[in-house]
């Protein structure tokens, strides 16, 4: 038992020395559930000894646990969904002086920002009055509320089952800030934006919008239920066990949304509809089935005869979640937030006859339906576990890894889809596509290659230039220090308890979250 506590140090070590590594530019975050099989707060003060706390009972326990959730790093969880590891961009236009000095992170132009007319005949005005200039933040907030819901059973005497869910609301919310600089020529077109803020919450945008309200989703975040074996260790010093067991979902599904011809055209949409937006609050494990097994052991330090039992408890957890059918919305190679790029979908047009509403953005068409695997994930547990009379008193951490997401699309991308070149726009008889833009900037004017802009060649995406990475989660590895507070009423007719406690998490990079859990529990055996 030693060696698990060096061990379980040892691994929060490495988190420490890993700390520094971030993951930029996604589209997705999954977010870590609370009240799983195995975390701090669901096994705390409750195990299958509960099972035995009724002499003569039916072998039954049952627990509720309310929890609360809030994430930290918001900086962090910001750099993860912007490009190029900033949690602030600059957005400009052409004219803007960040576009002229190369200091700008974002051409304001891709997402509908024009701040002065474009003829249709001349292409897009001079630099001179497209001006406009802003920086851009967002520190995401996750929290979570629920309630954990436990039943336990003793089937005979080394057989047990049990059964969990949880009721929770989840809340996200991006803390999206724009600051302008420069608000450009000031005679905004019809059809599009004066800033970034508007840009973002376009009902052009199919998916990938940001919203700075604080979106909700409340449900139950999927069931668990386990068959379990136990067995003494020795006289009276210990026991251990081994289960399987199985997960059911019952939570949303990412990239849900009820998207019509209508609510993608008009100019509003519905409050709830958050498969649209970025952050999208998720009830659950985003809606995968799952299998799971593990081990379980309880072993005395300090006797039980001596009226104040220390008590060594270990519980370690595998699940694999199995594959399901997610929208999920994808980069091109190379091109962070290329997404965002607005394109035009049709090689044959003639570039007089096209105005800013013939634009689509990029993210429409890369939106794609995906076969997505989470795969395996482990959760081990260690505690020390002190009695004194009816008071319990339980510290320990805990260590959570997680694999990255494999992810295959089953829906091909539209063909003729093309990279708008929006300076070069209607300088010739043909639309120009521009193939090596970046959300960046027009790469316009820097060489004659048919990648560049000016060229006759349309230019069209293909499959194999969908970044799959840019929509999948990346591995998790984590680390959770927790302690906890027990009053027993073990000599009552109905054994009962109540508890309290709070954990914090802390993560090697920014694939998970820093995050504070508290909760309050009571049970009962009979």
């Amino acid at each position: 038992m030693k060696k698990i506590l060096k061990l379980s140090l040892a691994l929060l070590l490495v988190l420490g020395a890993q700390a520094d590594y971030n993951y930029t530019g996604k589209s997705f975050f999954s977010t870590i559930n609370p009240s799983q099989l195995s975390f701090p707060e669901r096994v705390a003060s409750f195990r299958t000894d509960r099972q035995y706390a009724k002499e003569c009972g039916w072998g039954a326990a049952f627990q509720a646990v309310g929890f609360w959730q809030s994430s930290g790093s918001s900086d962090r969880l910001g750099e993860y969904f912007m490009p190029f590891n900033k949690c602030a961009l600059v957005a400009g236009e052409y004219g803007s002086n960040s576009v002229k000095t190369h200091s700008n992170d974002l051409l304001a132009n891709y997402f509908g920002v024009f701040t002065d007319t474009v003829n249709t005949t001349v292409g897009v005005p001079s630099p001179n009055t497209l001006t406009f200039q802003s920086t851009i933040s967002m520190k995401p907030q996750h929290k979570v509320y629920g309630v954990g819901l436990t039943w336990q059973q003793r089937l005979f005497k080394c057989l047990w089952a049990d059964v969990s869910t949880s009721i929770v609301q989840v809340q996200n919310k991006m803390n999206f800030c724009e600051k302008v600089q420069n608000s450009g020529g000031g005679n905004v077109p019809e059809g599009s934006y004066a800033n970034m803020t508007a840009a973002f919450a376009s009902n052009r945008l199919n998916y990938g919008r940001i919203t700075k309200c604080n979106m909700k989703k409340s449900g139950v975040a999927d069931v668990e239920f386990r068959l379990g074996y136990e067995k003494d260790l020795c006289d009276c010093c210990g026991v251990g066990g081994i289960y399987v067991g199985g997960l059911i979902p019952t939570g949303n599904k990412p990239g849900d949304t009820k998207l019509s011809t209508a609510t993608t055209t008009s100019s509003t949409t519905k409050p709830c509809d958050y498969g649209r937006y970025m952050f999208q609050p998720i009830v659950g494990n985003n809606h995968h089935w799952g299998v799971l097994f593990g081990s379980y052991g309880r072993l005395e330090i300090i006797n039980s005869n001596s009226g104040c039992p220390l008590t060594l408890m270990t519980d370690c957890t595998a699940k694999y979640l199995a594959s399901n059918k997610q929208k999920r919305s994808f980069d091109l190679k190379g091109k962070p937030w290329s997404r965002y790029i607005h394109t035009w979908n049709n090689s044959a047009a003639v570039a007089t006859d096209l105005t800013l509403a013939n634009l689509v953005p990029l993210i429409n068409y890369t939106t794609l339906n995906s076969n997505v695997r989470p795969g395996w994930s482990l959760d081990w547990n260690n505690a020390l576990h002190y009695q004194y009379k009816c008071f319990a008193f339980e510290v320990g951490c805990n260590v959570y890894a997680r694999e990255g997401e494999s992810i295959s699309c089953c829906q091909k991308i539209q063909g003729g889809i093309g990279l708008a070149d929006l300076y070069e726009w209607a300088d010739e008889d043909t639309v120009v596509t521009a193939g090596l833009e970046t959300i960046t900037r027009d790469n316009w004017g820097n060489a004659t290659d048919v990648d560049i802009d000016g060229n006759d060649v349309y230019l069209t995406v293909a499959q194999a230039d969908i970044d799959y990475m840019s929509a999948a989660a990346p591995p998790v590895f984590n680390g959770t220090i927790y302690g906890a507070v027990t009053y027993d009423w073990n000599n009552c007719k109905v054994p009962a308890f109540i508890s309290g406690g709070g954990s914090y998490t802390f993560t090697s990079d920014n694939a998970a979250l820093n995050n504070w859990v508290a909760w309050v529990k009571i049970g009962i055996a009979f």
